[in-house]
């Protein structure tokens, strides 16, 4: 028997405006080997557990009448990227969006072989993608940390 596939999740906010378009769920997943200077989440670098969830019982929980759908940064979505395709997977089959964050560039991203990644790119409705970079810092406008 295999073991169940979960999701090392860092936090959760139910609703926000700020990361995507319209009401959205936010999920910030744990472990990032990236580790950009400046990054606005530090906290979620080490790949360390935090709260385990199963990706479908956390789309399940997280779609309310009102949320537009998810909204999935870190820490490195692509780090796990198998879990991650697994939640945006059912947050579609659930008819709602799915956003993307990523500081890999979406052309190392489509080049990769790991496990997962095609799958998460496939299920992805908006990746926001590029290494933060902190002298280019997003002033509050649009769905970016940097430029």
């Amino acid at each position: 028997m295999s073991a169940e596939l979960l999701l090392n999740v860092a936090a959760v906010r139910p609703r926000t405006q700020t990361n995507g378009p319209g009401w959205r769920a936010a999920v910030w997943v744990q472990g990032c080997t990236l580790r950009c200077p400046g990054c606005f989440n530090p906290d979620t670098h080490a790949h360390d557990p935090r709260r385990l969830w199963s990706p479908e019982t956390l789309a399940d929980e997280l779609m309310q009448e009102d949320v537009e759908g998810v909204t999935i940064l870190g820490g490195e979505p692509f780090e796990q990227a198998a879990a991650c395709a697994r939640l945006a997977a059912r947050t579609r089959a659930l008819g709602r969006s799915v956003v993307t964050y990523s500081g890999y560039t979406a052309a190392y991203l489509q080049r990769s072989r790991i496990a997962g990644v095609e799958a998460l790119l496939a299920a992805t409705d908006l990746l926001i993608a590029g290494p933060y970079v902190a002298a280019k810092r997003n002033d509050g406008r649009g769905w970016h940390g940097s430029s």
